[in-house]
């Protein structure tokens, strides 16, 4: 068991320099204050236009939120292979917006290692973020979190 707080030390298995936790300060806010908080950051919009060509990075972002599952499912007429996917797309558009929109397994690029598909009903359940984009110079990359 570690001891967890301001001021006390860290210390890891893995043989790194121990660290001192430091406290981060909280902002208490009451809950109808909140609420309209809430309110006003959802609504705002970015003023700021991604058209021009130093912004063609930002445009290359593609950030997918991936929930799909398989799995066979007995029911009295049979086994029934039943799918899920919940996959979406998020990227910036040229006003400056970031907007999300319905996508799905096979959407993702080849980068993406796909769960496998043989079988009558493979059975797999994949939550991950999935991010890639091409940088200034057009070098592409990607980066994935399972979770």
């Amino acid at each position: 068991m570690w001891p967890i707080g301001p001021g006390a030390p860290l210390s890891f298995p893995s043989g790194l320099p121990a660290m001192t936790a430091t406290p981060i300060p909280t902002v208490r806010v009451a809950p109808p204050l909140l609420d309209d908080l809430l309110v006003r950051v959802q609504t705002l919009v970015a003023d700021v236009g991604l058209s021009g060509l130093e912004y063609d990075f930002v445009r290359t972002l593609r950030l997918f939120h991936v929930r799909a599952k398989q799995y066979e499912d007995r029911e009295e007429s049979g086994d029934v292979c039943r799918r899920e996917d919940e996959t979406e797309l998020g990227t910036y558009v040229p006003q400056g917006r970031f907007d999300w929109s319905d996508s799905g397994l096979g959407d993702l690029p080849a980068t993406f290692v796909r769960p496998s598909v043989e079988g009558a009903c493979p059975r797999y359940d994949v939550q991950s973020v999935f991010m890639e984009w091409r940088d200034y110079e057009g070098v592409y990359d990607f980066e994935r979190i399972d979770y």
